[in-house]
């Protein structure tokens, strides 16, 4: 995967399109600047990522230092907002919409794993994150967007 892919996903993630829009066909990724600037969303797209950094990939410290006791919010790769609070402890508590789910987190070498004793079976799920500016994307194992955290408080 090229930097410039990695940027534009980013992007895509921070403006908030869903990957359900990028699998339907809804957002393409711009081949080149010339045909981005074909489309606004695309152009758009290809500027904010062209100006801003590329992501910065979070420790296990960072993740343990800076959310551990405090309320992270953000969206979904789906789009759905979410809550979630990590114990010191290792419990953790996951709201989405309405519905709440308890479960349990642990710091990995590339960032963070949850289990949720109603989600997924209580399958393990890993996840690396990468702060862009404000916002912090969340990625699964496979690199396949997880969602992106707007705010810790």
């Amino acid at each position: 995967m090229t930097q410039a892919f990695r940027r534009w996903t980013a992007t895509i993630l921070a403006l908030g399109i869903s990957g359900t829009a990028l699998a339907e066909g809804f957002v393409a990724a711009p081949a080149t600047t010339a045909a981005a600037a074909a489309t606004p969303a695309a152009a758009v797209a290809v500027a904010a990522a062209a100006s801003s950094p590329a992501p910065a990939p979070l420790s296990a410290k960072d993740i343990k230092d800076g959310w551990v006791g405090k309320t992270l919010a953000g969206r979904t790769a789906t789009s759905a907002a979410f809550t979630l609070a990590f114990a010191a402890d290792g419990s953790a508590v996951l709201t989405v919409g309405s519905s709440k789910f308890d479960g349990a987190w642990r710091l990995s070498d590339s960032g963070y794993c949850t289990t949720w004793k109603n989600i997924r079976g209580a399958q393990e799920r890993c996840y690396t994150a990468s702060r862009s500016g404000e916002q912090i994307a969340l990625n699964h194992a496979d690199g396949s967007p997880g969602g992106v955290i707007t705010s810790i408080r």
